[in-house]
């Protein structure tokens, strides 16, 4: 189990629980595609888009190798961050 917490400029920022990398990285995108929608420009959106799938593909490699190594990552992209935490329980 570890905690993902993810923020997009300012337009959003969100911490949740999860078991699996790919459930995670799948959900960061489509929070950060409903974010941009509502907080970014129109022209801002697709950058927005953009980085979170870089951080998403990030987080399938070399974010899940640090969680299962029990350490923390984080990484930006753009407008965009994320970090990963792992927990003990």
């Amino acid at each position: 189990m570890f905690v993902m917490s993810w923020g997009a400029g300012s337009i959003a920022q969100a911490s949740s629980q999860f078991q699996d990398v790919e459930a995670a990285a799948e959900l960061l995108c489509a929070s950060v595609e409903r974010a941009a929608l509502y907080g970014a420009s129109q022209g801002e959106a697709p950058a927005y888009q953009d980085a979170a799938e870089t951080l998403a593909e990030d987080m399938r490699s070399e974010g899940l190798v640090a969680v299962s190594a029990g350490r923390d990552w984080r990484r930006e992209s753009g407008p965009v961050w994320v970090s990963l935490f792992p927990r003990g329980d």
